[in-house]
């Protein structure tokens, strides 16, 4: 019998794939384990080293039979650590074989491998690509992941393809490159633009190109000495800044119609301040962290929850966009800029962050002052906080929600801003102001349809005949059918703020008002009812304002 099997034309070593055949039967066991892979590689050495027939041997076994993860990278790190082969051939088994990413490119630089396996000792470099493309293709990761990134771009419009099969269709576009611990020994060949504090001591680290997401671009962080990894994305510094703005805040951020007063002018004289910032990172990170996540005692989203009453069925997020959208973005430079001056409590007490203006008039008279890291890390770098311009007196606010905002021109109303006070000094120093609690108030009796006897469930009986449920195929099309009824009563309606004393006319369930803003609506052209309106002093995601009605 011939030492050699021939496959295809091609030789290999009969002995070895005998015992790796051996290996998958017989024992209900159809992996090659590390013990076996093991005995394997002591077979190809036999005294001699491995010859090329053997390391083909070795090569095709791994691709016909199934191996044990440990199997499988102790055998890559061996066979690199002894360089048995062509590297290359590894890399083309690991991206296209084992991911099936047939179309994606790699500019992998060998010599670049072999200084970095000298200057940096570690785990092979085969472990390490496996696990870059496992990160690129991992969900749960930041915000510039590339999950992230095409999740906001294609998932929502995209159910005929399974998310891992829509993220490869990109990787399947772009090209993969090592990135040089030394710049100056290999060129990297694309536009890719990392931090200068790369830790080369305990990162592989690759990057990422895929033409239809420029400008972001992403990178890969592989630790050395373990099987752990991670992704995140930067934006070009290259790309026209007038460019840039408009691609991070349209097609990565997702506003589209959100107003930009961002001057590059202003935008250069600051990148001038302060050496490797990058401005599109820091943009993203203003737009997505500080606006949807950013903390402070009177955030963005503290401001949506609380004082706007956030509709069970729809998320806390939904409401930021729609607010955003009508709004407009400015980058300042200083606290007294005329067209947003902000109080001097409110302006960050560093000089290491890009501060931005947020104005939505259309929606509320707050104002909120984000930032975001000059370094541009997206994570955890930005916040935001909200003010109320002091130019607006007290009842010409509450003339501007129920009249311009609610568009409640007929509703009377019974408040006095020494009520409003007098509770504030009492019970604490709450941030919020008034004009947000009555808002709150009108949309809490314009949309509870959970609590029974609320002016929601009151309407719907009364109009059983002429809105029929059953008509409408989208629940959110028959609410708004009933919120038309109620800003009819509304219009003929009177809103009172109860007072501390309020015994004439307290709740019938008890609700203090130590615990709760409290005011009663009486809508005569629907019934003789009142109505309670409960709005909690110190909610909690958990906690809505409510309404219900009394004989």
């Amino acid at each position: 019998m011939s030492y050699y099997k021939i496959i295809r034309g091609v030789r290999y070593d009969r002995n070895l794939l005998l015992s790796a055949e051996s290996f998958t039967q017989g024992r209900g066991e159809s992996r090659i384990s590390l013990d076996e892979i093991q005995q394997l590689y002591q077979m190809a050495l036999d005294g001699r080293g491995i010859t090329d027939i053997e390391w083909r041997t070795l090569q095709y076994a791994a691709q016909q039979y199934t191996f044990t993860e440990p199997a499988k990278k102790w055998l890559d790190e061996e066979l690199e650590r002894n360089n048995i082969g062509d590297l290359n051939k590894l890399i083309r088994r690991v991206v296209r074989h084992e991911f099936g990413l047939r179309g994606l490119k790699w500019k992998i630089d060998l010599d670049e491998v072999a200084r970095q396996h000298k200057n940096f000792p570690s785990r092979g470099f085969i472990p390490a690509l496996r696990g870059a493309l496992s990160a690129f293709l991992r969900w749960g990761q930041g915000q510039l992941s590339l999950a992230a990134v095409v999740s906001r771009r294609d998932l929502a419009y995209n159910e005929s393809n399974s998310p891992e099969e829509i993220l490869k269709s990109y990787l399947n576009t772009g090209t993969l490159l090592l990135i040089p611990a030394e710049p100056t020994t290999t060129q990297v060949p694309l536009d890719f633009d990392l931090p200068e504090s790369l830790d080369f001591q305990r990162f592989w680290i690759f990057g990422l190109h895929i033409p239809d997401l420029f400008p972001a671009q992403f990178a890969a962080f592989v630790l050395r000495d373990q099987p752990t990894q991670y992704s995140i994305g930067y934006f070009s510094r290259t790309l026209d800044l007038d460019s840039l703005i408009v691609k991070v805040t349209r097609q990565f951020a997702q506003f589209l119609n959100l107003e930009l007063d961002i001057d590059t002018n202003e935008v250069q004289r600051q990148l001038a301040l302060t050496p490797n910032q990058n401005f599109g990172n820091s943009l993203f990170a203003a737009l997505h962290e500080g606006i949807f996540n950013g903390e402070s005692s009177f955030s963005f989203r503290d401001f949506i929850m609380q004082e706007i009453w956030p509709d069970p069925d729809k998320s806390i997020q939904a409401y930021q966009r729609e607010y955003i959208e009508t709004g407009k973005l400015r980058l300042l430079s200083s606290p007294d800029d005329p067209a947003f001056p902000v109080p001097e409590n409110f302006w960050p007490d560093t000089d290491d962050v890009w501060v931005f203006g947020l104005e939505m008039p259309r929606k509320t008279n707050v104002r909120f002052i984000i930032t975001a890291n000059r370094t541009g890390d997206i994570e955890n770098a930005s916040w935001n906080d909200g003010f109320i311009p002091n130019d607006a007196p007290f009842e010409d606010s509450i003339q501007h929600v129920v009249h311009e905002e609610f568009g409640l021109e007929g509703l009377r109303w019974t408040i006095s801003q020494e009520n409003y006070e007098a509770q504030r000094h009492r019970f604490g120093p709450d941030w919020r102001y008034f004009p947000g609690i009555l808002r709150q108030a009108l949309n809490t009796a314009l949309h509870d349809y959970l609590t029974p006897q609320s002016v929601f469930n009151i309407v719907k009986e009364v109009h059983r005949d002429e809105v029929d449920e059953q008509d409408f195929d989208d629940p959110m099309e028959y609410r708004a059918a009933i919120k038309h009824h109620i800003m009819r009563y509304l219009k003929s309606g009177q809103i009172e703020f109860l007072p501390i004393e309020c015994s004439d006319n307290s709740p019938s369930n008890g609700e203090a008002v130590e615990d709760n803003w409290l005011f009663s609506l009486s809508l005569p052209d629907l019934s003789d009812h009142g109505f309670f309106i409960i709005i909690p002093r110190w909610p909690d995601d958990e906690q809505l304002p409510y309404i219900y009605g009394v004989n």
